[in-house]
């Protein structure tokens, strides 16, 4: 029996540092072309490291991939409106493909 193993990643606290975006993309770069099978990113709103926000931060990674899957490890929906936010995620889901 062959057993097939799914690694997920979440970025690190880049973006306050001067390179933050050219580190991100570099680190999504890597995931893409590695074995690792997604990237998850987490919302914050209390955090001793600044995060990046995770609806627009998806919509960039779908633009960016052909393979990673990814998706939002904490989103705090009490915070959104519900409707508006399942529009945003089945949005980014479509044209992700």
């Amino acid at each position: 029996m062959k057993i097939k193993y799914r690694v997920g990643v979440m970025p690190g606290p880049w973006t306050d540092k001067p390179d933050g975006v050219d580190l991100f993309w570099s680190f999504v770069d890597l995931c893409e072309s590695t074995d690792i099978d997604s990237v998850w990113f987490s919302e914050r709103l209390s955090s001793p490291q600044p995060v990046l926000e995770p609806m627009t931060t998806m919509a960039a990674v779908a633009a960016r991939t052909l393979r990673l899957k990814f998706g939002p490890s904490v989103l705090i929906a009490t915070f959104r409106s519900p409707v508006l936010l399942a529009r945003e995620l089945a949005m980014i889901d479509y044209l992700s493909n």
